[in-house]
């Protein structure tokens, strides 16, 4: 079986750090191609050392020299930084799945492009959807990508915000096709599955009658 490729959008804050614990438990699954953080440089360099990524990116540009020479004895990892980098590597031709982890409003231009790169999205970033959550679920629809939240606000069914800003009540058990366990442990029809916004909220509903 091919190892799905991740690419980690905030690889050293809770989230971030949590799913390398699911890579690192189902290495058979899932290998890490991309590890980004804003500023955590040494905390960066240490999980590069650790998951061997193919590329590294540090937004904060400032720390760009300290990071190549943190890794240069890792010849093999690419090290990047700045916005522009964050947005270019989640293009990657090899990688399956974005995990959109990023504080602030700083993971919506990378995750709209890993959109139109027709990555499948692992959604923890709120303020992504609170500034253009409309623009997200319309992209998601326009390229066929399953977006599936991992954080504990996103993938609670049971206050699932809409499009036009309303909530939606949504019994868990009514979309028991889809499994949340982090970012891993193989989600359940998660091809098929788009949890964000009302068309797919119900389409999902409408399927199980």
């Amino acid at each position: 079986m091919k190892k799905q490729q991740i690419c980690i959008l905030g690889s050293t804050g809770s989230i971030g750090t949590q799913a390398l614990d699911v890579i690192e438990q189902h290495s058979d699954l899932y290998e890490v191609y991309c590890l980004t953080a804003n500023n955590r440089v040494k905390e960066l360099a240490q999980q590069a050392r650790k998951f061997k990524p193919a590329a590294v990116v540090i937004a904060n540009e400032a720390h760009y020299d300290e990071l190549k020479n943190l890794l240069s004895d890792e010849p093999d990892i690419k090290v990047y930084a700045g916005a522009q980098a964050l947005c270019d590597i989640v293009q990657a031709e090899p990688i399956d799945m974005v995990l959109a982890s990023m504080v602030g409003f700083s993971g919506l231009e990378p995750t709209i492009h890993a959109i139109k790169a027709r990555k499948k999205i692992c959604l923890a970033n709120k303020e992504t959807l609170v500034v253009a959550g409309e623009l997200i679920c319309n992209l998601a629809q326009e390229y066929h990508v399953p977006i599936l939240p991992v954080d504990s606000e996103h993938s609670a069914l049971t206050h699932q915000t809409l499009e036009d800003g309303a909530v939606l009540t949504v019994h868990r058990q009514q979309v028991n096709t889809v499994l949340f366990d982090g970012i891993g442990h193989q989600m359940a029809a998660s091809d098929k599955a788009l949890l964000v916004g009302q068309r797919q909220i119900m389409a999902a509903l409408d399927s199980r009658q």
